[in-house]
């Protein structure tokens, strides 16, 4: 977009070995392009912005970047230059919120766009001598199938060289290539077949040791063959949802033109079943990854719970830690700083401790004794895991305690 006397223009660059840019929409104060990587095909837009001054056409701006918003189909971001502050923080002797302030940030919220935090330092722009104005009024905002599909998304303020304005850049991208840890998902205890499923592998697996370690080996084995069938599973799901909202797309259509025979309005009505059983299991898959459990069950909440689960795991990351003053962003130095921190935390500072002989201490009869150390009921354990909270997976192997009740006769 070419520049006009004090206006700024806006210049978009790609690398076209990794991307192929197409332009989608030019605005008054903004320009949209759509990205397609020449690897997978994966497709998102990114939207470079130059609000203008006066507030009328601040306003003028903000409904123009969300009708070209609604044009984009898939990840989103907006950068540049927004000539507009959120909060008082955001500009250098700032005392008062104005109408511009709590308008943009109704905006932000309304469009269901993240303002991630900016390292590096709290203003992208400065003016006069000794840089006496400043203010943050560049920026990235992001849509939330952005955040879906990047991982430990960090803003960052890049060094200035002659311009008022400071680069600011938004990586993205996976912190360390690692496989994710594994989790039992609970919806998959309402697949048909699956108790069945999980007493033919576990039938399989031959170990010959003392039971806990038998059960150790076993549940480890246990995990493989899940990991391997979920995946499965969840393509076949993925394709039959597909076909059925396609076949039952295909009567609605002839709906529009005739009636339906008693035959036809049975077949929609299973398709409608079907497709709401999916649901409810898709729905649970993410309540369990949202680990939001104060909702109603059956709620037909999806994509909160998506939301909430990429909330969730955006919280869990630590992309960067400050000490002594001083922040750390690269993996293994935050690494190392933590276990300093904690070897120093749970170290003794002094070596002498004092003694307890044990001497006049009340003691216990020879048959509470013998109570306290009798072996435990199978009856026992198992009434212990039902008081437990079914989505919890209090153990390193990810597998929840609804598992255990459910396959109890296997397992146990």
């Amino acid at each position: 977009m070419e520049a006009e006397g004090s206006k700024g223009g806006i210049l978009i660059m790609w690398d076209s070995r990794n991307w192929r840019g197409t332009q989608v929409e030019m605005g008054q104060h903004s320009i949209t392009y759509e990205f397609v990587s020449t690897q997978n095909s994966f497709t998102w837009y990114l939207t470079g912005v130059y609000a203008p001054y006066s507030r009328e056409e601040k306003l003028a701006c903000w409904e123009e970047i969300s009708a070209v918003k609604e044009l984009c189909g898939g990840p989103w971001v907006a950068c540049g230059d927004f000539n507009t502050i959120r909060s008082m923080g955001e500009r250098r002797g700032c005392n008062r919120i104005t109408n511009v302030m709590t308008h943009f940030t109704i905006w932000i919220e309304e469009m269901e766009l993240h303002d991630p935090h900016m390292s590096g330092g709290k203003f992208t722009w400065f003016r006069g001598v000794n840089h006496p104005s400043a203010a943050r009024l560049d920026r990235f905002l992001f849509s939330m199938e952005w955040e879906e599909s990047f991982k430990n998304i960090r803003q960052k303020l890049m060094p200035r060289a002659v311009s008022d304005h400071s680069p600011v850049t938004l990586e993205c991208g996976d912190w360390e290539h690692k496989r994710s840890n594994f989790k039992f998902e609970n919806w998959w205890l309402k697949v048909e077949g699956f108790k069945e499923l999980v007493h033919s592998w576990w039938n399989e697996f031959t170990v010959e040791e003392c039971p806990d370690y038998k059960l150790n080996v076993k549940l480890r084995m246990l995990k493989h063959k899940l990991k391997d069938w979920s995946k499965t599973k969840f393509r076949e799901m993925t394709n039959k949802k597909n076909s059925l909202l396609e076949e039952l797309a295909g009567i609605d259509l002839t709906m529009e033109s005739r009636d339906l025979s008693e035959e036809e309005m049975m077949v929609r009505a299973t398709i409608v079943v079907e497709l709401e059983n999916m649901a409810k299991n898709e729905e649970a898959k993410w309540r369990q990854k949202s680990r939001v459990l104060w909702l109603k069950q059956g709620d037909n909440n999806t994509k909160f719970f998506e939301r909430m689960a990429t909330a969730h795991r955006r919280f869990n990351t630590i992309d960067r830690l400050v000490v002594r003053g001083e922040e750390i962003v690269k993996p293994d130095e935050i690494k190392t700083a933590m276990v300093e921190f904690y070897k120093t935390l749970y170290s003794e500072s002094e070596s002498w401790r004092p003694g307890f002989d044990m001497i006049d201490c009340p003691t216990i009869s020879q048959e509470e004794q013998d109570w306290l150390q009798r072996p435990f009921s199978e009856e026992e354990v198992l009434n212990v895991i039902k008081q437990c909270d079914g989505v919890k997976a209090p153990g390193p192997d990810g597998l929840t305690m609804s598992f255990f009740e459910v396959c109890w006769d296997t397992v146990k």
